[in-house]
C-alpha cells in the first residue's frame, strides 16, 4: 500500500480514498436501516409509529443507491457522472425495493394484507420512499 502515498499518485490516492468513503458511508446507512428494521419488527415500532416504514425505506433507498453508485466509480470510474449512469443507479433502487416487497409479501411482514387496497397503497408508497432516497442519493453525488 506504500505506492499510495508517493507524490506521483495523489490523484490516485484521492480516487482510492474518495472510493472509501463513499462504501463506508453506504454501509453506515444500511446498517441504520438494517438495525432500525431489527428494533422495528422485535419491538413492534413499525406499526405504531405512524411514519417509521417511512424512515426505513428513505434510508434503504439512500444506501442501496449509495452502494451502487460506489460500485460503479470502482469498476467504470469515468462512467458515473453521466445521465446514464444516475438512471442505471435509480433503476437499481427501484429493482431492490421490489425484491423487497416481495420479501415482505412472502414473510407476511407488510403493512397490509397481501392483495388488499392497502397492501398496494403501502407497496407503492414504499417504492416512492425507496426512489426518493435513491434520487437524493443521485443529488448528491451529481452536484
Amino acid at each position: 500500500m506504500q505506492y499510495i502515498y508517493k507524490a506521483d499518485n495523489k490523484g490516485r490516492n484521492n480516487a482510492i480514498m474518495g472510493r472509501m468513503k463513499t462504501y463506508f458511508s453506504a454501509f453506515a446507512v444500511l446498517f441504520a436501516v438494517a438495525v432500525g428494521n431489527f428494533v422495528g419488527q422485535e419491538y413492534n415500532i413499525s406499526f405504531q409509529v405512524p411514519f417509521y416504514d417511512v424512515y426505513l425505506h428513505f434510508g434503504g433507498g439512500l444506501g442501496i443507491a449509495m452502494l451502487l453508485h460506489a460500485l460503479l466509480i470502482s469498476y467504470k470510474p469515468d462512467y458515473f457522472h453521466t445521465a446514464r449512469s444516475r438512471r442505471l443507479v435509480l433503476w437499481g433502487v427501484l429493482v431492490v425495493g421490489l425484491v423487497w416487497e416481495l420479501f415482505e409479501a412472502y414473510f407476511g411482514i407488510a403493512g397490509a394484507p397481501v392483495g388488499t387496497k392497502a397492501y398496494y397503497t403501502d407497496t407503492i408508497k414504499d417504492l416512492i420512499d425507496d426512489m426518493l432516497g435513491g434520487a437524493l442519493a443521485v443529488w448528491l453525488v451529481a452536484r
